[in-house]
């Protein structure tokens, strides 16, 4: 473990998500998700995220578009939350040695580091569907880190029927690569804040049982999800 505007935002979705986002709808089980999690200085948060919302972050998002990019608000602060697809792990690699030739992404990764205290990574894969597009664009979301012990939280993690209008799990990923193993890291997207919290509620005994940790976050400005 080591220790945008908007408007950038719209512009530069198109150009590769796209593309990617095809890949979600028609074969996402072959996809790689990588798990990123940077635990931000509680002094430099807010520089954090407007240096991810500055011009030279778009250097990042042009060789690889994020599935989801997030902040946390309730549970572990101070966090920044990023997943980001990959066809393989070859392919994850090629996007960041081209990163380690791009001048102005490497001005910028020195300010980066300075505003947080760890990152860490895991490659993962999906357990099923991933949804390639906010269910409830403006709502909550709801980041589950399980370790799923016996493959607890899978089998037993759901949305009650009555929610099920203003409550979606967006994807769960299982990792591969990292640690612990076999743990499970969901996205949960909600309509509001009291949906979110009466789902989590009803699945009580699971997240104990399978010794979960749950956190409330908002999209960034450089996320596909808002």
């Amino acid at each position: 473990m080591l220790t945008t505007g908007r408007k950038l935002s719209r512009c530069l979705q198109p150009l590769r998500l796209s593309k990617v986002l095809t890949k979600f709808s028609s074969n996402s089980n072959n996809l790689l998700y990588e798990v990123r999690i940077y635990q931000c200085l509680p002094s430099a948060f807010k520089e954090f995220l407007q240096l991810t919302a500055s011009k030279a972050f778009s250097e990042r998002l042009l060789a690889s578009a994020p599935y989801g990019s997030w902040r946390t608000e309730i549970g572990a602060l101070n966090q920044i939350f990023h997943i980001w697809p990959y066809s393989s792990v070859s392919e994850r690699s090629k996007v960041r040695e081209s990163l380690t030739k791009n001048d102005k992404w490497m001005a910028l990764v020195p300010k980066l580091a300075a505003t947080w205290d760890w990152q860490t990574s895991h490659m993962c894969e999906s357990t099923g569907k991933v949804c390639d597009e906010s269910q409830f664009a403006g709502g909550m979301y709801y980041y589950i880190f399980s370790k799923n012990a016996g493959n607890k939280f899978v089998e037993g993690f759901s949305v009650p029927e009555e929610f099920q209008k203003d409550a979606a799990v967006l994807g769960q990923f299982k990792v591969v690569l990292g640690d612990p193993v076999g743990a499970i890291y969901t996205v949960l997207n909600c309509r509001d804040l009291d949906t979110g919290y009466e789902v989590l509620t009803r699945n009580t005994k699971v997240l104990e049982d399978s010794k979960s940790k749950t956190s409330l976050m908002y999209p960034v400005s450089i996320s596909p999800m808002q």
